[in-house]
């Protein structure tokens, strides 16, 4: 993708590129539930300040981040593009399956509740004690495909860290409102909200979804 980005980044396909109205729709819906500015302009021209969005990869991944670990897998697209702040040396000889790869490699790819609750918590830390003219960060979307077990439980330790009240708005991809139409493109409407966060924590390991560069889950 390195190779190809000056060519990608000219072409239609990107120069040309807007969410179609389905979308967009979908985005000033759920405005309310993540961010009011979302209801102002859904299109992605500016980041949305104070707004966190956390990209946590389950499913096929229980099994796929031991096939990583085994490959010595680097980071994938966008995650490796200069000016990331987060970046990965991988461990290890290619096509050699050890445990220690398997812990690395499950924290980066697959983190438990803890291990993500603790990140996020974190980067609002640090947001907090940084530059005082930056807003807190205090509305997060978690965008997943995990399912509503898994996400109350990064929800609670998230909250344990913070406060229970800390946030503003604190939801997931599960609490959506979508049309029966929307439904089918919940991926799409979700990256068209990641698109105007401020900061995106997003799995360097995965190809669903890595084209931000202000902090990864690793």
């Amino acid at each position: 993708m390195l190779d190809t980005w000056h060519t990608l980044s000219t072409s239609p396909v990107l120069t040309h590129f807007h969410w179609s109205p389905l979308v967009l729709d979908a985005v000033k819906k759920n405005a309310s539930l993540i961010h009011p500015a979302l209801a102002e302009d859904p299109l992605p021209d500016s980041p949305i300040p104070g707004l966190m969005v956390v990209h946590v990869r389950r499913g096929d991944y229980a099994h796929h981040y031991k096939f990583l670990a085994k490959c010595s897998s680097d980071y994938m697209g966008w995650c490796k593009t200069n000016g990331v702040s987060d970046t990965f040396d991988p461990p290890g000889d290619s096509g050699i399956e050890t445990e220690e790869k398997n812990v690395i490699y499950e924290a980066h790819g697959y983190p438990s509740a803890e291990q993500i609750g603790k990140r996020v918590c974190e980067i609002t830390r640090n947001r907090q004690n940084g530059e005082k003219s930056m807003q807190p960060l205090r509305n997060l979307h978690i965008m997943t495909n995990g399912d509503a077990e898994f996400i109350n439980e990064v929800k609670k330790c998230i909250e344990i860290e913070m406060g229970p009240n800390y946030y503003d708005h604190l939801t997931s991809s599960l609490d959506l409102i979508l049309d029966n139409e929307q439904r089918y493109f919940t991926i799409a409407i979700d990256q068209a909200i990641a698109e105007r966060a401020e900061v995106f924590v997003g799995n360097g390991v995965s190809s669903a979804f890595n084209h931000f560069h202000t902090g990864r889950l690793t």
